[in-house]
């Protein structure tokens, strides 16, 4: 029964490490260095500036602060029945076949959480489509075929 508490504080420190609160995924890919640094020189009042010139995002950010690291979302969700905001960022890689969508939340304007998500896709597009008329009836029917491009 001692291995119980020891195998706990090990979860608690490798979960501590794993998860820092800072978004280091993508850095730059988003927003050139020079317009990072632009916004730093803009904006010497946040104390978030040296996340921003590494195009990192963290907790606690306002809409402002992302926005001069990341740029703008290229969606942006909101609702009167909510009371949160989400922002969402995407960028494909076309060699791995993936999209890396980027889900944040924020509350009040600040950044609260954020959801990274990879989303695989096959290289396959609609091919050749053939129209047939059938029966007495004029019917029309498209046949599909799926040719690997």
């Amino acid at each position: 029964m001692k291995i119980v508490p020891y195998i706990a504080v090990l979860a608690l420190l490798l979960f501590q490490s794993g998860c820092s609160g800072v978004s280091t995924v993508e850095r730059g890919r988003f927003v050139e260095a020079a317009s990072r640094e632009n916004f730093c020189l803009d904006n010497p009042e946040s104390r978030f500036l040296e996340y921003i010139r590494n195009g990192e995002i963290i907790r606690g950010m306002d809409g402002h602060e992302v926005i001069g690291s990341w740029g703008m979302p290229n969606v942006y969700l909101v609702s009167k029945d909510l009371t949160e905001e989400y922002w969402i960022y995407y960028v494909q890689s076309r060699e791995v076949g993936s999209v890396m969508v980027y889900s944040l939340v924020f509350g009040d304007n600040i950044l609260a959480d954020w959801d990274v998500d990879v989303k695989r896709y096959a290289n396959f597009s609609l091919g050749r489509v053939d129209y047939e008329k059938r029966g007495p009836v004029e019917r029309t029917e498209r046949k599909v075929s799926i040719e690997k491009q």
